[in-house]
């Protein structure tokens, strides 16, 4: 016998518009970086090297936030190592 318990269908729900619009941000976010990137006379200036990291790690932060719908359907608990592994990448 299991003690776990599914997510109600207004925790799916939350968590499922959280990814849409991450993905809904990430789409033109990876357009306009890959239009920074293409511009050899843009890229070359500091700033837009600079802006161009800067917008490579609000992607890598936008998909680890959309571990949030598996982590819930799955009903992980607070103490698994994938919250962990997860959770310690927002900390950089």
């Amino acid at each position: 016998m299991s003690n776990a318990t599914l997510p109600s269908a207004i925790d799916l729900a939350k968590t499922s518009s959280y990814v849409v619009l991450c993905i809904f941000q990430l789409v033109p976010y990876l357009v306009i970086l890959w239009i920074l990137y293409r511009e050899k006379k843009t890229y070359g200036a500091p700033v837009y090297k600079i802006i161009f990291h800067l917008g490579i790690t609000d992607i890598i932060q936008l998909i680890f936030h959309c571990s949030a719908l598996p982590l819930t359907i799955w009903t992980v608990s607070k103490k698994s190592w994938i919250v962990k592994v997860c959770t310690n990448f927002f900390y950089f």
